[in-house]
């Protein structure tokens, strides 16, 4: 049986449900979130017998332990929260902050496409109305990248896509997320069966569509530079894109390295510096590949 603590914490991700999960996820700091993920990849595959073995001893275990023992103490809501405060601030306060920067309806398209639990915690959240400076605001948002007019315009076409960019700006990303706890944030229900195993995906969809390896492109550009070329594109191509964004499915490494050199014909470490030095002429070459489509 597992004898090492962070092994049984692993566990316990894995087999909590989803309401314990938040509220765990909440107070652990990303070098443990990592840590816990790491042990988790290496823990033996286990019989429904011993899973139901574990997740006892697990739950006794955990009662026991502090699992934020390495995490900052918490914050309340009714404190000001200063530049200085800002690194100890849970993932779901922070997330809290930059919906309430959205119109209410879009707000609440975001929250919709989130798992109930997640989407719950994050409205209480809300509610709390947190307190933070007008530095430790702008800072944090200068973090996460977030433009207003341009979320906002995913928010009304592709809801998930944005959320899934706050949840990897903010929380500790998607896809870690549901690796570490079998439970997807965006799709909205459990993983069901978790056997332990590390998950395994299906051959990624390929990205036919010439507006989706555009909007690849975009959205692997910080948001103050998309928003610039979607002035460059104009209305009708930019309605067209953030379509196709809707329509994308999980978007791997590769896939995103093809589609930045297919457009822009940059690889993708020099593309934030053309796009900055060179938008016009960058911005030519993707309508031109658009147009040949």
């Amino acid at each position: 049986m597992l004898q090492h603590w962070d092994e049984r914490a692993a566990l316990y991700f894995s087999l909590a449900s989803p309401s314990e999960v938040w509220g765990r996820l909440d107070v652990l700091s990303r070098k443990r979130f990592y840590r816990l993920l790491t042990v988790k990849r290496g823990l033996p595959l286990l019989s429904e017998p011993e899973l139901q073995q574990a997740r006892l001893q697990c739950k006794l275990d955990l009662m026991q332990q502090d699992l934020a023992r390495d995490s900052s103490p918490a914050l309340l809501p009714g404190q000001v929260i200063g530049l200085r405060h800002l690194d100890r601030v849970p993932p779901s306060v922070k997330l809290a902050v930059l919906l309430c920067e959205l119109q209410p309806r879009w707000r609440h398209a975001v929250l919709k496409t989130l798992e109930a639990n997640l989407a719950h915690l994050l409205s209480q959240r809300i509610g709390q109305k947190w307190q933070f400076s007008p530095q430790a605001r702008r800072n944090l948002i200068k973090r996460c990248r977030f433009d207003r007019e341009l979320f906002e315009q995913l928010a009304q076409s592709a809801p998930s896509c944005l959320a899934d960019w706050l949840l990897g700006r903010i929380f500790f990303g998607t896809e870690a997320l549901s690796q570490l706890c079998e439970l997807s944030p965006i799709l909205g229900r459990p993983i069901k069966n978790c056997q332990l195993r590390r998950r395994v995906y299906g051959s990624p969809k390929s990205i036919q569509c010439r507006r989706q390896r555009a909007a690849i492109v975009l959205m692997s550009l910080p948001p103050e530079l998309s928003a610039q070329f979607f002035k460059l594109l104009g209305p009708d191509t930019v309605h067209a894109i953030t379509l196709a964004i809707a329509d994308l499915p999980p978007i791997g490494p590769q896939q995103r390295l093809e589609a930045i050199v297919e457009v822009t014909r940059l690889l993708p470490a020099e593309l934030e510096s053309v796009a900055r030095s060179e938008a016009e002429k960058l911005g030519e070459q993707m309508r031109r590949y658009l147009e040949e489509g």
